[in-house]
């Protein structure tokens, strides 16, 4: 019998951690072992865990290594060099402890919403650590006899929906590891006209906007403000080459502003609108920004609404979306702007 008893059980409670050292260092050890395709050398086992204080040699963790690739679904990866060793890609994960149905049941929303935002390929990584989650609500569902409750929560999209591109998972790994790490990193990036460019750039945030991934990048400690799609980084690469970020970079400042929205000016307009009483009850939950005023117009089912926004081409998408439910009226530049487009719509209809 596998001395660490069964592995789908919560392994720290497996362990009695503190009346055998070994055991604590195996486990250990387990945590540290990334999930395949990232792999992790014994050399850099070895130096996390005299980090933690277990004084060992190398050749001790590669026997160790040895010892639980029998009881767990651990393996070395010797095709290319360095050689390291990962957990199995569908190993189930053992790190969550017990599980109430409220907590399997968030995971389980967390899952249906990363399943919009997340190509296939890079969700697959973290699939194990819902398992668990599905695996508890089934077994609730059938004691209790009152149906899945994974069936009782569903995620519709107010916009059009649209498929996540697949992303290079190697791509997605060496991006995590130089932007947790602060390490610069080569690129090849295929741009929308299809033209490859190579370059060396600082990895400062990653950006998910709706079904799109994006990198925001700098390219020296002083200056940034490039956003890179990842689905179309091509390859890349560890540099080697560490750097500083600055103190003053503020991400979430910088959303606030819109600067991640399509044709960000770095500007802010006054908007006048004139609103359906539909869109009328929609921006009074939801609203366009904290000194929106909408107030009713005399002798009309309509109403003026009154905000200050960035300008971008985000709003000009928005209000083109809600067609004749929304009319501007200020300013004018916008209002041109929004009838140029219209009337060019309406010539590929004539």
């Amino acid at each position: 019998m596998c001395r660490y008893k069964r592995y789908d059980r919560n392994i720290a409670t497996t362990f009695d951690m503190k009346k055998n050292d070994t055991l604590l260092r195996h486990w250990n050890m387990l945590k540290l072992i990334p999930r395949y395709p990232i792999k992790i050398t014994s050399l850099e086992l070895h130096r996390h865990l005299q980090e933690l204080g277990f004084l060992t040699s190398k050749r001790s963790i590669e026997r160790d290594l040895n010892t639980l690739s029998i009881d767990f679904p651990i393996f070395m990866d010797d095709r290319s060099r360095p050689f390291g060793w990962s957990w199995q890609k569908d190993a189930a994960s053992f790190d969550i402890p017990n599980l109430s149905i409220n907590e399997a049941f968030l995971l389980v929303v967390a899952d249906q919403n990363l399943s919009r935002l997340l190509s296939k390929k890079i969700k697959r990584n973290i699939d194990p650590y819902f398992t668990n989650a599905y695996k508890i609500l089934n077994n609730f569902a059938i004691k209790s006899n009152r149906g899945n409750l994974s069936d009782k929560f569903k995620i519709i999209e107010s916009f059009q929906q649209l498929l996540p591109p697949e992303i290079n998972v190697e791509v997605h790994n060496e991006l995590t590891h130089c932007l947790f790490n602060d390490e610069k990193i080569y690129i090849h990036y295929k741009n929308r006209d299809s033209e490859t460019h190579e370059f060396i750039c600082l990895p400062l945030a990653l950006i998910q906007k709706g079904a799109l991934l994006y990198l925001y990048v700098g390219f020296d400690e002083k200056k940034d403000g490039r956003i890179l799609a990842v689905n179309r980084i091509i390859k890349a690469c560890r540099a080697g080459v560490g750097f500083v970020r600055k103190k003053t970079l503020n991400i979430d400042k910088k959303i606030k502003e819109g600067r991640f929205h399509y044709g960000f000016s770095g500007c802010k307009i006054k908007i006048e609108l004139e609103i359906s009483p539909e869109t009328n009850e929609h921006l009074s939950e939801s609203k366009l920004s904290h000194d929106q005023v909408i107030t009713p117009i005399k002798k009309s089912h309509k109403f003026k609404l009154f905000a200050t926004v960035p300008y971008n081409e985000q709003l000009v998408w928005w209000i083109l979306a809600h067609g004749n439910n929304i009319v501007v009226h200020k300013p004018s530049s916008l209002r041109k702007q929004i009838k140029i487009a219209l009337q060019l719509a309406i010539s590929q209809y004539s």
